[in-house]
């Protein structure tokens, strides 16, 4: 038996949610469930959807201005069309608003099982008002992580509503033993050097200006240090000047938007995490399966579902720049120490974060709930 899946979302630009949706589909057996994406404008992905036999559909309703409703009531007309015409079983949105009109056009085209993945934990009051909406519609809400799960709940939605699947990454991507070195000499880090990444939109909450901080006290005892800070945002010129007036120089490489992410993480001795949210994020992930230890900040209890202290990285109080420059020169004084966390690490992503699982877990819970409709 095939059990078609529809996903809807915004774009297949690269970003988390795209490409957790591109892990999936590696670890899915397609040949059971066959997908078809449909969104407002393909984006950089949209190849390697198409690599994974993926029908890309896109929405006209995207063309209208994101306020005109004729827009929303468009994208709920042609997500209708397609459940009817590609016999659809199963419509996955993913984020509140996208379910609005998938969830509801998917109902009224007769698909049997109508989930929602919201990544993340905190709830504007638009999406509060769309999930109240559209809770009489919903088979469930698919989340992957407990504590991400405990948060939502605590914003008022029914724990009864979730299903818990743990997200997965791609670790066949770290194989080649020749990477680390080739993306060194692509980022202009020296083979020798002690590398720190931190990945994230550099925006106030992520707390990216905390590893420009701490790069100053850590060169002062370890000075063959250099930090990569990968992706764009808001406060990237702040970040860049300020690394300017600490005197950093080259030793931090601002790189800005990075599509090859595994490059990065290939290239890195260690990822930091500094939050001001309790969050887990895929690059957590992604140096799980890249064996990197990770140093992170503890703002509550998601991060530690991946991160263990002093197994495969180490977990600091939120915001606390002297203990985040102390951690990363401990890590760089013992490279013994790093390279035990670093297998700690991958051996936590195959037990749990791997693909095939990823796969299976999420085929089984789609089966299930088709199965009782």
């Amino acid at each position: 038996m095939t059990i078609p899946v529809l996903y809807v979302l915004q774009s297949l630009d690269i970003g988390g949610t795209q490409r957790q949706l591109l892990f999936l589909l590696k670890g899915l057996d397609r040949r059971t469930f066959p997908c078809v994406i449909a969104c407002d404008r393909l984006g950089e992905l949209a190849p390697d959807f198409e690599a994974l036999g993926a029908v890309l559909i896109v929405l006209r309703g995207g063309r209208h201005r994101w306020r005109d409703p004729r827009g929303w009531l468009r994208r709920a007309w042609e997500v209708f069309r397609i459940v009817r015409r590609h016999r659809i079983r199963i419509v996955h949105s993913q984020w509140p608003l996208y379910a609005l009109f998938g969830t509801l056009a998917g109902w009224a085209a007769g698909a049997p099982v109508r989930l929602l993945s919201i990544h993340g934990h905190w709830l504007r009051p638009t999406d509060r008002r769309i999930l109240r909406v559209l809770r009489p519609f919903l088979t469930a809400i698919v989340e992957g992580t407990p504590g991400c799960i405990d948060r939502l709940v605590a914003q008022g939605v029914p724990r009864r509503a979730f299903r818990l699947i743990d997200y997965g990454v791609d670790g066949s991507l770290y194989d080649d033993s020749g990477l680390p070195a080739r993306a060194r000499r692509r980022l202009g880090v020296p083979d020798d050097a002690y590398v720190v990444t931190r990945v994230s939109r550099c925006f106030p909450d992520k707390g990216v200006g905390d590893v420009v901080e701490a790069a100053a006290l850590v060169l002062d005892k370890a000075a063959n240090a250099w930090f990569l800070v990968v992706g764009d945002g808001d406060e990237l010129p702040r970040l860049v000047a300020r690394a300017r007036e600490l005197g950093l120089g080259e030793r931090v490489i601002f790189t800005g938007f990075y599509a090859n992410l595994h490059e990065v993480l290939a290239a890195s001795d260690v990822l930091t995490m500094t939050s001001r949210l309790d969050e887990l994020g895929l690059a957590t992930l992604e140096a799980l399966a890249a064996g990197k230890p990770v140093v992170a900040y503890q703002n509550g209890a998601i991060i530690a579902e991946a991160v263990h202290h002093g197994e495969n990285g180490l977990l600091l109080p939120g915001g606390d720049v002297r203990a985040l420059a102390d951690a990363l020169v401990v890590l760089h004084a013992d490279a013994e120490l790093r390279r035990r966390m670093g297998r700690a690490a991958r051996r936590l992503y195959e037990s749990r974060y791997g693909l095939d699982a990823f796969g299976r877990r999420m085929g089984e819970l789609y089966g299930q709930l088709v199965g009782r409709r």
